[in-house]
């Protein structure tokens, strides 16, 4: 179960150094940032974290 506290500590730990490494990185390639970029950056970390999603149920059947 995802906590609120738990929740906090994903966005902290996770989240914002992810966040903050990809706008270092486009910022040193000279990207901007608009509307696509940040759709692309979205649809990519949710394929990325529905596929570990995927892997973790697959590798922990439950006994139902």
């Amino acid at each position: 179960m995802i906590t609120p506290a738990l929740l906090i500590a994903l966005i902290q730990n996770v989240g914002i150094p992810e966040l903050m490494a990809w706008l270092a990185a486009r910022h040193a390639a000279g990207q901007t940032i608009d509307d696509a970029a940040i759709i692309q950056k979205l649809q990519l970390d949710g394929a990325e974290v529905q596929a570990i999603a995927d892997k973790w149920l697959a590798d922990h059947p439950t006994d139902n």
